[in-house]
């Protein structure tokens, strides 16, 4: 069956790619600006926090990508969605890992992605603090500023407790539903795992710092670059569960990076559920 992807050229997929840089540019740049005279810190609705750098960064991507691409749809953490339906749909989380952000903790990052027809195009994971930006498009690689990225799997036996995962800490597992069971089959047989609470740990899997990492019950927008990032440096993605919880949406749950550890990873998960 053939990839609904391939309907976009590749010479449209190059362009598509550049602006999407040139957003991260100026998404960073947006940022920069406010943190430079000072942000507000506030709480939404379910507590988690909302930064003045947040609203504006998504704010200037929206004006642009309206601007630019007035049929493409846009979807974001902090002012929702316009053109639904559009085949083409950027999504944007402007600052993941804002509770970090606040504390001046560099392990934030901006999340930019662009899907076709809702399956991943490209994606940009930019973590402007450390001078880290990794990207994917698809049919054209995956990199970490110029380098190309190559996941190599995991040799036979080696896919087990001594591999480096990371994953969200037990909080992470409780909301919307309680899935400690899940975090403590992990936990028990990856000991050595890392907590993680931003797209660093998706940058992780990419570069090879992480041999997998798991989201849990997360929005679309916290991995909306991973799936495409991850895949075109040779890496294996698996959603392993997708729900609908009125009043908040979709939340998605992941596991990605070497491919032996992510069917090991899977098979816990599934068998904790």
């Amino acid at each position: 069956m053939n990839d609904l992807r391939e309907e976009v050229s590749v010479e449209r997929r190059r362009e598509l790619l550049a602006a999407a840089l040139e957003l991260a540019d100026m998404c960073a740049a947006t940022t920069a600006s406010i943190v430079a005279s000072g942000f507000d810190i506030s709480k939404k609705a379910d507590a988690s926090l909302v930064t003045t750098a947040d609203v504006e960064t998504e704010r200037t991507f929206r004006k642009c990508v309206e601007e630019r691409f007035p049929d493409m749809g846009v979807l974001g953490e902090e002012l929702g969605e316009s053109n639904q339906g559009a085949d083409f749909r950027w999504i944007i989380d402007p600052i993941d890992g804002t509770a970090e952000f606040a504390r001046h903790l560099p392990v934030y990052g901006c999340i930019i992605g662009l899907h076709y027809k809702e399956l991943p195009l490209l994606g940009v994971i930019d973590h402007q603090a450390m001078g880290i930006r990794c990207h994917g498009t698809y049919g054209l690689g995956a990199f970490a500023n110029a380098e190309r990225l190559h996941i190599q799997d995991s040799a036979p036996g080696e896919e087990g407790a001594g591999a480096r995962v990371g994953l969200p800490s037990l909080s992470g597992f409780l909301r919307p539903t309680d899935a400690s069971s899940v975090f403590r089959a992990i936990v028990d047989a990856y000991p050595s795992f890392r907590a993680y609470h931003t797209c660093y740990a998706h940058t992780l899997a990419a570069t090879g710092g992480l041999d997998a990492a798991m989201e849990w019950d997360t929005p679309l927008w916290d991995l909306a670059a991973t799936q495409i990032l991850i895949e075109e440096a040779g890496g294996s993605f698996r959603w392993v569960k997708k729900t609908h919880i009125p009043g908040q949406g979709h939340l998605y749950s992941a596991v990605f990076g070497k491919p032996a550890v992510v069917k090991r990873m899977a098979k816990i998960i599934e068998d904790a559920l």
